[in-house]
């Protein structure tokens, strides 16, 4: 079962003291097993999204385990879309919206406008603000969009999981369902197939991440859709 990670972080990470070298979280997927990761540069989403993407690109042109991700700041509009259209035309097909670190609501216009303009790659917005989630669902049902919800807090889980529900165009990284029983309860309630593996690696502890999939109580198959399956199925449109 090879497994991909849906989030990994590269480059200087100026919140906390941390290694985010290439080579710590290339040693970190090796060590795991993971076969290839979607990454993205910290210059991007604390610094300057261009510059940040073109380093993205550049790593990633040189490691083939690593699936570049292009972070975009709706609140530079319009210059986002052409931004989005920029890395389109490179090859780029997995995009990142930030929303609580660049301080803008999920429901943002330019935010929206993105979406329509990304529809048919994968989107992954991040967030850690209660309503969120029901924001999110409620902006991509109304835009025809489709994106992964990734949890920056744990809190959330069971409004995500009622959100999922309700729009079938939202995935759920498995980031928020640490916690012993979560995870089962995020498959009990919304199904294997709408669950993607995501560390935060090497921010975050890669070990844990896989660990508290390894161990959950699921079946083989619910296990290898989350591990890898399902992520494969949305980066290429095949099982």
């Amino acid at each position: 079962m090879p497994l991909i990670d849906a989030h990994t972080v590269f480059g200087f990470w100026p919140v906390e003291k941390v290694d985010l070298s290439v080579d710590t979280l290339q040693a970190a997927m090796k060590s795991r097993g993971v076969a290839r990761s979607l990454a993205y540069s910290a210059k991007a989403l604390f610094y300057d999204t261009s510059e940040g993407n073109d380093d993205t690109v550049a790593v990633c042109a040189q490691r083939p385990e690593l699936f570049p991700v292009a972070v975009l700041d709706p609140r530079a509009y319009p210059a986002c879309l052409e931004e989005a259209r920029k890395r389109l035309s490179q090859g780029i097909r997995v995009f990142r919206l930030f929303p609580d670190q660049h301080g803008y609501p999920i429901d943002f216009a330019p935010a929206a406008e993105l979406l329509e303009e990304l529809a048919g790659q994968v989107v992954i917005v991040a967030t850690g603000r209660m309503g969120s989630p029901t924001a999110l669902a409620r902006l991509l049902g109304n835009s025809g969009g489709r994106a992964i919800l990734e949890l920056e807090s744990p809190d959330l889980l069971g409004e995500a999981l009622a959100a999922v529900r309700r729009c079938s165009c939202m995935e759920l990284t498995t980031r928020g369902t640490e916690a012993a029983g979560a995870l089962e309860a995020a498959v009990a309630a919304a199904g294997a197939a709408r669950l993607v593996f995501a560390s935060g690696s090497p921010l975050y502890s890669l070990g844990s991440a896989v660990m508290s999939v390894q161990f959950a109580t699921l079946s083989d198959g619910d296990r290898a859709a989350i591990m890898g399956d399902n992520l494969s199925y949305l980066l290429t449109g095949q099982r």
